[in-house]
Protein backbone atom coordinates (compact mmCIF):
# COMPACT_ATOMS: atom_id res chain seq x y z
CA UNK A 1 0.00 0.00 0.00
CA UNK A 2 1.44 3.49 -0.90
CA UNK A 3 1.42 5.80 2.04
CA UNK A 4 -0.84 8.58 1.70
CA UNK A 5 0.99 12.13 1.71
CA UNK A 6 0.30 15.19 3.55
CA UNK A 7 -1.61 17.69 1.56
CA UNK A 8 0.57 20.45 -0.24
CA UNK A 9 0.74 23.72 1.71
CA UNK A 10 2.52 25.32 -1.20
CA UNK A 11 -1.06 26.72 -2.32
CA UNK A 12 -2.40 27.49 0.93
CA UNK A 13 0.23 29.47 1.68
CA UNK A 14 -0.65 32.17 0.00
CA UNK A 15 -3.33 32.69 2.90
CA UNK A 16 -0.20 33.70 5.18
CA UNK A 17 0.51 37.19 3.50
CA UNK A 18 -3.23 38.27 4.49
CA UNK A 19 -3.21 37.14 8.12
CA UNK A 20 0.29 38.83 8.29
CA UNK A 21 -0.59 42.05 6.32
CA UNK A 22 -1.54 44.42 9.49
CA UNK A 23 0.65 43.23 11.93
CA UNK A 24 3.52 43.73 9.60
CA UNK A 25 2.21 46.80 8.19
CA UNK A 26 2.05 47.89 11.83
CA UNK A 27 5.60 47.27 13.09
CA UNK A 28 7.10 48.09 10.22
CA UNK A 29 5.58 51.69 9.34
CA UNK A 30 7.17 52.68 13.10
CA UNK A 31 10.85 51.64 12.72
CA UNK A 32 11.21 51.49 8.45
CA UNK A 33 8.65 52.99 6.25
CA UNK A 34 9.39 52.86 2.70
CA UNK A 35 8.34 50.47 0.30
CA UNK A 36 8.66 47.92 3.12
CA UNK A 37 6.03 49.22 5.34
CA UNK A 38 3.85 47.84 2.53
CA UNK A 39 2.01 44.62 1.48
CA UNK A 40 3.97 44.73 -1.24
CA UNK A 41 6.94 44.71 0.79
CA UNK A 42 5.60 42.10 3.55
CA UNK A 43 4.77 39.91 -0.15
CA UNK A 44 8.80 40.55 -1.06
CA UNK A 45 10.00 39.61 2.84
CA UNK A 46 8.35 36.27 2.57
CA UNK A 47 9.85 35.77 -1.53
CA UNK A 48 12.93 36.62 -0.22
CA UNK A 49 13.44 34.34 2.81
CA UNK A 50 11.98 31.75 1.17
CA UNK A 51 14.24 31.73 -2.11
CA UNK A 52 16.86 32.56 0.46
CA UNK A 53 16.43 29.08 2.16
CA UNK A 54 15.70 26.95 -0.63
CA UNK A 55 18.77 27.98 -2.84
CA UNK A 56 20.76 27.33 0.27
CA UNK A 57 19.71 24.17 1.64
CA UNK A 58 18.82 22.66 -2.21
CA UNK A 59 20.30 25.04 -4.81
CA UNK A 60 17.05 25.27 -6.35
CA UNK A 61 14.04 28.73 -5.98
CA UNK A 62 11.04 26.77 -6.10
CA UNK A 63 8.51 27.75 -9.07
CA UNK A 64 5.87 28.45 -7.30
CA UNK A 65 7.42 30.82 -4.91
CA UNK A 66 8.54 32.89 -7.98
CA UNK A 67 5.30 32.91 -10.04
CA UNK A 68 2.92 33.20 -6.70
CA UNK A 69 5.01 36.67 -6.37
CA UNK A 70 3.76 37.62 -9.79
CA UNK A 71 0.58 36.60 -9.73
CA UNK A 72 0.11 38.83 -6.32
CA UNK A 73 1.53 41.78 -8.35
CA UNK A 74 -0.69 41.24 -11.04
CA UNK A 75 -3.09 40.96 -8.86
CA UNK A 76 -2.66 44.09 -6.72
CA UNK A 77 -2.31 46.31 -9.77
CA UNK A 78 -5.84 44.91 -10.55
CA UNK A 79 -6.90 45.83 -7.34
CA UNK A 80 -5.49 49.66 -7.19
CA UNK A 81 -6.96 50.24 -10.67
CA UNK A 82 -10.14 49.96 -8.62
CA UNK A 83 -9.17 51.52 -6.35
CA UNK A 84 -6.51 53.53 -6.47
CA UNK A 85 -6.42 54.70 -2.68
CA UNK A 86 -4.63 52.39 -1.74
CA UNK A 87 -1.69 52.82 -3.03
CA UNK A 88 0.59 53.92 -0.13
CA UNK A 89 -0.94 50.64 1.58
CA UNK A 90 0.05 48.21 -1.49
CA UNK A 91 3.68 49.98 -1.99
CA UNK A 92 3.89 49.01 -5.42
CA UNK A 93 5.47 51.17 -8.55
CA UNK A 94 2.95 52.07 -11.22
CA UNK A 95 2.01 49.00 -13.14
CA UNK A 96 3.92 50.00 -16.46
CA UNK A 97 7.27 50.40 -13.85
CA UNK A 98 5.89 46.85 -12.78
CA UNK A 99 5.82 45.58 -16.37
CA UNK A 100 8.98 47.26 -17.73
CA UNK A 101 10.34 45.70 -13.88
CA UNK A 102 10.04 42.20 -14.08
CA UNK A 103 11.19 42.30 -18.37
CA UNK A 104 14.11 44.19 -17.70
CA UNK A 105 14.89 41.55 -15.08
CA UNK A 106 13.78 38.61 -17.43
CA UNK A 107 15.63 39.72 -20.39
CA UNK A 108 19.11 40.38 -18.43
CA UNK A 109 19.12 37.00 -16.85
CA UNK A 110 17.91 35.11 -19.87
CA UNK A 111 21.23 37.00 -21.55
CA UNK A 112 23.26 35.48 -18.33
CA UNK A 113 21.32 32.05 -18.42
CA UNK A 114 22.64 31.86 -22.16
CA UNK A 115 26.22 32.04 -21.56
CA UNK A 116 26.45 29.84 -19.01
CA UNK A 117 23.36 26.95 -19.23
CA UNK A 118 22.90 27.81 -14.97
CA UNK A 119 20.67 29.75 -13.18
CA UNK A 120 16.78 29.29 -14.41
CA UNK A 121 15.74 29.99 -11.08
CA UNK A 122 17.32 33.35 -10.76
CA UNK A 123 15.74 34.63 -14.22
CA UNK A 124 12.27 33.71 -12.76
CA UNK A 125 13.42 35.49 -9.37
CA UNK A 126 15.26 38.42 -10.65
CA UNK A 127 11.79 38.94 -13.01
CA UNK A 128 9.48 38.55 -10.31
CA UNK A 129 11.74 41.38 -7.95
CA UNK A 130 11.52 43.75 -10.49
CA UNK A 131 8.09 43.77 -10.93
CA UNK A 132 8.17 44.81 -7.23
CA UNK A 133 10.75 47.10 -7.67
CA UNK A 134 10.28 48.89 -11.24
CA UNK A 135 13.24 49.07 -13.99
CA UNK A 136 15.66 51.84 -11.60
CA UNK A 137 15.88 49.90 -8.43
CA UNK A 138 15.88 46.54 -9.89
CA UNK A 139 19.08 47.75 -11.49
CA UNK A 140 20.79 49.26 -8.74
CA UNK A 141 19.55 45.77 -6.72
CA UNK A 142 21.44 44.17 -9.49
CA UNK A 143 24.90 46.29 -9.26
CA UNK A 144 24.40 45.52 -5.26
CA UNK A 145 24.20 41.86 -5.36
CA UNK A 146 26.62 41.07 -8.30
CA UNK A 147 29.40 43.39 -5.88
CA UNK A 148 28.38 41.17 -2.59
CA UNK A 149 28.58 37.87 -5.11
CA UNK A 150 32.02 38.73 -7.10
CA UNK A 151 33.61 39.56 -2.87
CA UNK A 152 32.00 36.67 -1.56
CA UNK A 153 33.61 34.67 -4.61
CA UNK A 154 36.51 36.14 -4.14
CA UNK A 155 37.01 35.06 -0.48
CA UNK A 156 35.66 31.79 -0.62
CA UNK A 157 38.26 31.31 -3.93
CA UNK A 158 41.15 31.60 -1.28
CA UNK A 159 40.02 30.79 1.90
CA UNK A 160 39.55 27.13 -0.06
CA UNK A 161 42.47 27.31 -2.32
CA UNK A 162 45.21 29.51 -0.55
CA UNK A 163 46.44 32.63 -1.57
CA UNK A 164 49.81 30.61 -3.20
CA UNK A 165 48.11 28.69 -5.03
CA UNK A 166 46.24 31.23 -6.38
CA UNK A 167 49.56 32.99 -7.40
CA UNK A 168 51.21 29.96 -8.74
CA UNK A 169 47.98 30.30 -10.86
CA UNK A 170 48.75 33.77 -12.32
CA UNK A 171 51.80 32.95 -12.74
CA UNK A 172 51.04 30.06 -14.86
CA UNK A 173 48.43 31.95 -16.74
CA UNK A 174 51.13 34.54 -18.45
CA UNK A 175 53.59 31.32 -19.00
CA UNK A 176 56.06 31.31 -15.93
CA UNK A 177 55.55 27.94 -14.46
CA UNK A 178 57.21 28.12 -11.08
CA UNK A 179 56.81 25.87 -8.02
CA UNK A 180 58.07 28.65 -5.52
CA UNK A 181 54.77 28.84 -4.49
CA UNK A 182 53.80 24.72 -4.85
CA UNK A 183 50.46 23.28 -7.61
CA UNK A 184 48.52 26.43 -8.99
CA UNK A 185 45.10 26.10 -8.03
CA UNK A 186 42.23 24.20 -10.55
CA UNK A 187 40.31 27.39 -11.04
CA UNK A 188 38.18 25.22 -13.64
CA UNK A 189 36.80 23.08 -10.39
CA UNK A 190 36.04 26.08 -8.97
CA UNK A 191 34.01 27.75 -11.59
CA UNK A 192 31.84 24.48 -11.72
CA UNK A 193 30.86 25.24 -8.40
CA UNK A 194 27.04 26.49 -8.49
CA UNK A 195 27.17 29.36 -5.93
CA UNK A 196 23.67 30.12 -4.94
CA UNK A 197 22.87 33.46 -5.73
CA UNK A 198 18.78 34.18 -4.10
CA UNK A 199 20.92 35.33 -0.60
CA UNK A 200 22.89 37.50 -2.91
CA UNK A 201 19.78 38.96 -4.42
CA UNK A 202 17.91 39.11 -1.22
CA UNK A 203 20.84 41.41 0.07
CA UNK A 204 20.49 43.57 -3.10
CA UNK A 205 16.85 44.01 -2.51
CA UNK A 206 17.32 44.67 1.14
CA UNK A 207 20.00 47.44 0.53
CA UNK A 208 18.13 48.91 -2.11
CA UNK A 209 14.57 49.29 0.23
CA UNK A 210 16.85 50.50 2.99
CA UNK A 211 18.46 53.70 1.50
CA UNK A 212 15.03 54.16 0.03
CA UNK A 213 13.74 54.37 3.48
CA UNK A 214 16.71 56.35 4.67
CA UNK A 215 16.62 58.73 1.80
CA UNK A 216 13.02 59.40 2.47
CA UNK A 217 13.54 60.35 5.76
CA UNK A 218 11.61 57.75 7.68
Amino acid sequence: MNPVRPPSLRWQAFAVPLLLAWPWLAAMSQCIGGQLASFSGLLLAMLLVTVTITDLRTRRIPNWATYGAVLWVVALQAALAVGPEWETVVGLPPPSHSLVGFGLGFGVMLFLYSLTGRGGGDVKLVSAIGAFLGPYQLIEMLIHSWIAAGVAAACFVVWTVGPLAIVSWLFDRIGLHLTIFGPPADMKAMGRRRMPMAPFFTFGTLAVLLRAALSSGV
